[in-house]
């Protein structure tokens, strides 16, 4: 299973190793791109990027430690994103199913992430090596605050709501996600259809969850760590799955 890490800066503190109860603030779609391999040749992949908020870590001002993963968005069985969203719900989805499943449950579900460090010239670099459900007798503390973003390229699930939330983030990872989102085929679909389109309605979490940056190694270079999160008054409000 690939591991996602996230560049360390001089002001970074990589969130600590081991198993950590999370929750899920960011869901971005980036879009379908071409992936060149020499191993396994040239391959369009829908990528997207997860980021986490750890209930039991802290920052050095209260709010809680944030790490990031990017991942191809992919359905099939054998998939990365598959298998934790298979671990993570404890669901053993039929093809069908996940076909058809809206991954905005993703939101109200905590899960438990396992970290992993790795050491190197620049200094020491986070991974998220895993993504599993929380055990049964494990106790997920809701997060007080948190800036949720769940951005998805689909006609039907597009929120400009949503996507100008990117510009939230540092510049430099900004600019990355939109240069992705802007230059794939889901987006010119989008532009094509005339206006941008209408959000489905509001959308929230279930429960009222009170509520670094990674890259897959061998996928997406490198970010710069994830930027401190400023509260929101509210996370967006929930729709039903179709």
């Amino acid at each position: 299973m690939p591991k996602y890490r996230a560049k360390t800066s001089n002001s970074y503190k990589p969130v600590p190793e081991g198993a950590h109860v999370a929750w899920l603030i960011h869901f971005i779609d980036k879009g379908t791109h071409l992936d060149r391999s020499e191993q396994y040749g040239d391959k369009e992949k829908r990528l997207g990027r997860l980021v986490f908020a750890l209930a039991d870590e802290q920052m050095d001002d209260g709010r809680p430690m944030t790490i990031g993963m990017n991942l191809a968005l992919s359905g099939h069985v054998k998939s990365t994103f598959r298998k934790h969203c298979t671990k993570w719900m404890a669901k053993g989805f039929t093809d069908k199913e996940f076909d058809a499943w809206d991954e905005r449950e993703l939101f109200n579900v905590p899960c438990l992430i396992t970290v992993v460090h790795r050491a190197n010239d620049d200094g020491v670099f986070a991974y998220v090596a895993d993504v599993s459900a929380c055990p049964r007798s494990m106790v997920a503390t809701p997060l007080q605050t948190a800036d949720y973003i769940f951005l998805s390229l689909d006609a039907d699930k597009f929120d400009p709501a949503e996507y100008a939330k990117i510009d939230q983030l540092s510049e430099r990872l900004a600019g990355q996600i939109k240069d992705a989102v802007e230059t794939s085929p889901e987006w010119r679909d989008l532009v094509a259809g005339g206006d941008q389109a209408e959000p489905e309605g509001e959308w929230h979490t279930e429960d009222p969850l009170p509520a670094t940056d990674e890259q897959p190694v061998d996928e997406v270079p490198a970010d710069e760590p994830e930027p401190e999160l400023e509260p929101i008054q509210a996370p967006p409000v929930r729709q039903q799955a179709r």
